[in-house]
């Protein structure tokens, strides 16, 4: 393959590539030095899987070691990476058509994922509560050397959340990180990609993602509309949907944390008291809501 240019799309947790040749585009992806081999084995398999069944993906190619991974020589060690097909299209827009539509898609991905068979040895989990118990330590010990005065109540807040560890919640196989980024509409319907944090989970917290998603970008009223469409597909535990608000909570707990592990990177003028003080008052009005047991 003669390669007439590399674009550099993204550089965070994972560095991400744009791969122009004569006759196609491609994404190459090389993975932080922690991504494990038993983790995106897990990811190429489950992803091919969806492809071979009709679910429109972004999916690995083989290399010429005939596996769909290779390694990349860095200073702090070997580094997985994938190459994936380049997916033309735009982005989804929190418009009735498209949100509709992308609702009905995360319900055909679901139903197709609960017939996904994988030894239990090589299963990847997203047990939200070990991840939140995680990410509140980090919050907290950030929180007591810097904004003492949010410490208190986050850490009550978290700890309720970490309670509803004990609710047997419906689990499958999950994207985990559904939002309009990871998405791209085209002529065919519309693609899904990243599977970074895929694995076995709560249906729950894969809905919560997309409505926390609408939340911030201020289309709240919208969420009806990705519901219907996925219940034109699938029923939803109506008892379980009370418990939305919570989830969205871990949703932002979770982001929350990853910024703050990355403060070296992108510095204290972006994660400063405004956006401390922002998402401490975006917890606060879901507590609100929790209470209320609104969705």
């Amino acid at each position: 393959m003669s390669i007439d240019e590399i674009i550099l799309i993204r550089s965070s947790s994972n560095d991400i590539y744009k791969i122009i040749t004569k006759d196609s585009l491609y994404i190459f992806k090389i993975f932080h030095i922690d991504k494990t081999l038993k983790d995106l084995e897990f990811e190429i398999k489950y992803v091919l899987y969806l492809k071979a069944n009709n679910i429109l993906v972004s999916y690995p190619l083989k290399a010429i070691n005939n596996k769909h991974f290779i390694y990349v020589d860095y200073k702090e060690g070997k580094k997985l990476a994938i190459l994936t097909n380049y997916i033309e299209g735009s982005k989804l827009k929190y418009i009735s058509h498209d949100v509709y539509l992308f609702g009905r898609n995360v319900a055909k991905f679901h139903k197709v994922s609960n017939s996904f068979l994988m030894p239990t040895a090589k299963q990847k989990k997203y047990n939200i509560f070990e991840i939140l118990f995680e990410k509140k330590v980090i919050i907290e010990n950030f929180l007591r050397k810097y904004h003492y005065q949010h410490l208190n109540f986050f850490s009550n807040f978290s700890n309720n959340l970490l309670s509803l560890n004990n609710i047997k919640f419906s689990k499958g196989y999950c994207h985990n990180d559904l939002h309009t980024d990871n998405t791209r509409k085209t002529n065919n319907g519309i693609y899904l990609f990243d599977f970074d944090f895929s694995g076995y989970g709560y249906v729950l917290y894969e809905l919560s993602v997309f409505k926390w998603s609408c939340i911030l970008n201020n289309k709240i009223n919208i969420w009806k509309k990705f519901i219907e469409g996925y219940k034109s597909i699938l029923s939803i535990n109506s008892q379980e949907i009370e418990y939305m608000y919570s989830f969205i909570a871990i949703r932002d707990i979770i982001v929350m944390s990853l910024y703050i592990n990355r403060i070296n990177i992108i510095g204290h003028k972006t994660i400063n008291s405004t956006y401390i003080n922002e998402r401490m008052e975006f917890l606060k009005n879901l507590n609100k809501q929790i209470k209320r047991k609104k969705i």
